[in-house]
């Protein structure tokens, strides 16, 4: 096997050396699919960058800058996820049952120390020694409705090469759902860009023709508008001329006729200088259009017909093949009972963490003890977590609350007191 693959897997996956040495060949060969599969996603990543950060500037210069770094934020991401998909040192295995500790008597103390004990069946017993149980309406009914829901949630879905959505999963439900919409995302991300790569010609063809359209547009608007105003002046010079026509013989008497024919001959000058201005000023506006719109790509439209090109559900396939195949390898590991590296890595960071946790509060008793002569040793020990370092598991200091009924209550008043020596 290749030193390079198994250095470039090492480095990518953060793998602890030492251990990889103790690996079987299965299991490396195993780590190093999964690189390779996320190797092919990278290169599609990059591409697919490069291509949307064009189509955006219309720069070879600013593609290549903004791609490589949208490129290597785009496979970091799925670096990440890849590499947080391994056992947890909190995963605990399906056959050991969690420990269930009950407040004690005395505050939860025996001695100078607490202590966890085994759960007990209190039983309320009448003044005719017949035992009633207490009543649990409230548990009862919260454990149903959570006994419910996870029905509801986890039953009901199919399992994949032995990957299963259940309540116990290592990641259930949400969590899952989150990584897979953000890498379905990440996907889609690329998949458009490299289609459009693949029908790159097409694709020119298709914004050259949306840049006609538009210029097009943008002429028959300017025309518009400029045959507004002229049919304005038009308008005017018209009503000048049926008032001379009707009224010639008024204007005449009056001297009102050289009046009119100055103001007919002044806005058709107006009219001649609207004309000459308004199409210098629409060749300007043309111009500068041309010019803004000149080798840009319309990134929405573009997409949309992206996903009617041939390529495009070989391109989508590809992609997701490469980029789901490389976490379900890696799933597999974490789940397999063959593989030793979950295992071996979980314990060698718990024997790391543990250490430091025991020098720190060997550290911590010495300081507080010569400095303040202060022993730490019952505090520490009777700490809130009953599981330090990790602090996954609370201690009960104090026994649950449970309802009964008022003749249970009233009947507990009535039970026989045993009687207790009392010391001085």
């Amino acid at each position: 096997m290749s030193n390079w693959k198994k250095n470039i897997t090492i480095e990518v996956l953060g793998l602890e050396r030492d251990l990889w040495d103790k690996l079987d060949e299965p299991e490396q060969k195993t780590y190093i699919n999964a690189i390779l599969h996320y190797a092919g996603f990278v290169i599609c990543a990059f591409l697919g960058a490069y291509t949307l950060l064009y189509l955006i500037s219309s720069s070879y210069l600013l593609a290549l800058i903004a791609g490589t770094i949208l490129g290597l934020i785009l496979s970091s991401i799925v670096r990440f996820s890849l590499i947080i998909l391994r056992k947890s040192i909190f995963d605990v295995s399906k056959s050991v049952k969690r420990k269930q500790v009950n407040p004690l008597l005395n505050n939860g103390k025996q001695g100078d120390k607490f202590v966890a004990i085994k759960p007990t069946n209190t039983l309320i017993t009448t003044n005719n020694s017949t035992p009633i149980q207490p009543t649990q309406t409230t548990s009862t009914t919260s454990n149903r409705v959570s006994t419910f829901f996870k029905k509801l949630s986890f039953l009901k879905f199919p399992t994949w090469g032995g990957f299963k959505i259940t309540s116990d999963s290592t990641i259930p439900g949400f969590a899952m759902l989150i990584r897979v919409v953000i890498l379905t995302n990440l996907g889609l991300l690329i998949v458009l860009p490299l289609t459009c790569l693949l029908h790159f010609s097409r694709v020119a063809d298709l914004n050259t023709a949306k840049r006609e359209e538009l210029k097009q547009r943008f002429i028959l608007d300017a025309r518009k508008s400029l045959e507004k105003k002229a049919n304005l002046f038009n308008s005017n010079i018209e009503e000048i001329k049926t008032q001379i026509s009707k009224n010639i013989g008024v204007y005449q008497v009056n001297g009102l006729m050289k009046q009119k024919q100055q103001e007919l001959a002044k806005l058709n000058k107006d009219l001649n200088g609207f004309n000459i201005e308004n199409e210098e000023d629409y060749q300007k506006q043309l111009k500068l259009f041309n010019d803004q719109i000149e080798g840009k790509y319309f990134l929405i439209s573009t997409f949309y017909d992206a996903v009617k090109f041939p390529f495009f559900i070989i391109v989508l396939s590809g992609v997701f093949y490469l980029l789901f195949t490389s976490h379900k390898m890696l799933f597999n590991i974490k789940k397999s009972k063959l593989f030793i590296y979950p295992k071996e890595s979980t314990k060698l960071y718990k024997q790391i963490i543990e250490k430091e946790y025991n020098e720190t509060q060997a550290y911590l008793k010495k300081y507080l003890l010569d400095k303040y002569q202060y022993d730490a040793t019952p505090f520490m020990e009777n700490s809130f977590w009953l599981n330090p370092p990790y602090c996954t598991e609370k201690r009960k200091f104090f026994k649950k609350r449970t309802a009964i009924n008022k003749q249970a209550f009233l009947d507990h008043f009535n039970a026989p007191k045993i009687p207790m020596t009392i010391e001085n």
